[in-house]
This record gives structure tokens, sequence and C-alpha cells, in this order.
């Protein structure tokens, strides 16, 4: 590998660790405007970016998947509209 290659490739790479990186803190901001929008307190995403909604509940955290925060909350919404 000589010397041209070898810089593209490290480019490359670099600029993929940075589109990670925006998709991720983009997902985050999604998750918690989604939570918050349903009454939860915050929104966190996990490392494979699944979403959870959380509340706290007489000292207890509870931890709702978005997609029944989805289904129970805007689903109602969605209906409106068609």
């Amino acid at each position: 590998m000589d010397f041209d290659t070898f810089e593209l490739s490290v480019w490359v790479g670099i600029l993929l660790v940075i589109a990670l990186l925006v998709g991720a803190v983009g997902r985050s901001m999604h998750v918690n405007e989604r939570c918050k929008t349903a009454g939860y307190r915050e929104g966190q995403v996990v490392w494979n970016f699944s979403g959870f909604c959380i509340k706290r509940v007489d000292q207890t955290d509870i931890v709702v998947p978005l997609e029944r925060v989805k289904e129970t909350h805007f689903a109602d919404k969605s209906d409106k509209k068609g």
C-alpha cells in the first residue's frame, strides 16, 4: 500500500467515525424529544441505538421502550390525521 492509498483510507475512516457520531447525537436528541413530548422525564439511547423513555415513580425509575411509547402516546394523534 503506497502513501496515497493509506492517507485516503485514514480520511475515509475519520469521515465514517464523524458520521456515526453525528447519527448517534441526532438519534439521542430525537429520542429525548419524543419522550419529553409523551410526558416522560428523559430519553436515552443504548449502544444499539434502541431508545428508552424514563420516568420516576416513588423513587423508582420506570424504563419504557420508545416503541411502546409511540404505540400508546402517538398512535392517537396519527389516527386523527388519516
